[in-house]
């Protein structure tokens, strides 16, 4: 496997790398060049230029503005362009970057323990809940982390513990030789919950949880996400909630 392997990489070097690159890559935001690189010989060494948010927003304002990268010269260009920010509210909608992703409590002891309103639930405190989380992709993904920030209200019960209850949840990824799962293995921490899988075919996948709800108040459950760990531009997320323990 490994010499296929080896000889796969060989013949794309052939392929698509047969030329040496000697070329100048310049890009644009719509008139204005935000980059100018030049590229001579064969190098491992990756060149970044950083716009700054103000610019961008400065340049494009609020209209889509085109982006041009252009090459001039041989050789073969890779690129990647990401965008780093914060948003201005921790109140977000679901978002569909690559993944849809969908969060849902469920009570596992009284049917009164959980209640919909409409920003989120309303939960009885020192009760069990089922969380469930959705993942849905139109491709095969590679390197995905599905991760559900809990609100600090909730707790997590880990199954693969001694005396922890099994009232619902995924069978936990360790010591269930028979049980078929979408993901590889999973962390069940105090304040997250994590799944990670090599790779997610398309469709629908679930994964659920059971957590204790351990506090009184109102608490923001941050959106559950969904991302490829190497190519976070490909993610989702869903909604936040608005959390109430009485």
């Amino acid at each position: 496997e490994n010499v296929f392997a080896l000889l796969a990489v060989d013949r794309y070097f052939n392929t698509y790398e047969a030329a040496t690159p000697a070329f100048t890559a310049h890009s644009w935001l719509s008139t204005s060049l935000v980059a100018d690189h030049e590229h001579k010989g064969r190098s491992t060494v990756t060149k970044v230029t950083d716009v700054p948010m103000k610019y961008l927003v400065d340049t494009a304002g609020a209209a889509p503005q085109p982006l041009h990268i252009h090459k001039v010269g041989p050789g073969r260009l890779y690129y990647r362009l990401g965008l780093k920010y914060a948003p201005k509210s921790n109140i977000l909608p679901a978002h569909d970057a690559g993944f849809i992703v969908q969060r849902t409590y469920k009570a596992l002891q009284d049917p009164e323990d959980v209640q919909t309103t409409a920003q989120g639930y309303k939960l009885k405190s020192g009760r069990l809940i089922e969380v469930t989380l959705t993942l849905e992709t139109r491709m095969v993904r590679h390197r995905v982390a599905l991760v559900d920030k809990l609100p600090a209200c909730l707790e997590p019960l880990n199954p693969a513990l001694a005396g922890t209850p099994e009232l619902g949840g995924t069978p936990p990824a360790a010591g269930r030789c028979c049980y078929w799962r979408w993901y590889d293995h999973d962390n069940l921490r105090d304040e997250r919950v994590e799944a990670f899988a090599g790779r997610v075919w398309e469709g629908a996948h679930t994964y659920s949880y059971v957590a204790q709800v351990t506090g009184l108040g109102e608490f923001i459950a941050p959106p559950a996400t969904a991302e490829e760990v190497l190519s976070p531009e490909v993610f989702g997320r869903s909604a936040t909630l608005t959390v109430h323990a009485e």
